[in-house]
């Protein structure tokens, strides 16, 4: 018990607070003009919400939005089958 039963109830809702934060302001980050028609454009093509829709985004935006993750975590989602 290191750190203590505070840490242990604690730390769930700060790591879901902090990728929480990460990744809204990644999104917004990729609504700039500059990047939402190349990177983010097949995130939103979905006219329709489905299950796949949430595999529609390009590699790179799929990259950026799961800074938090070990390196290979992130390897892994550039293999998966994209809309792009």
């Amino acid at each position: 018990d290191e750190y203590g039963i505070v840490y242990f109830i604690l730390s769930p809702i700060l790591f879901l607070l902090f990728s929480d934060f990460i990744i809204y302001w990644v999104h917004r980050f990729l609504h700039h003009r500059l990047f939402y028609k190349y990177i983010h454009k097949p995130h939103h093509s979905f006219v329709h919400t489905t299950p796949f829709a949430a595999f529609a985004f390009h590699p790179l935006d799929g990259y950026m939005q799961v800074p938090y993750e070990p390196p290979n975590t992130r390897t892994s989602l550039t293999i998966l089958p994209t809309s792009y």
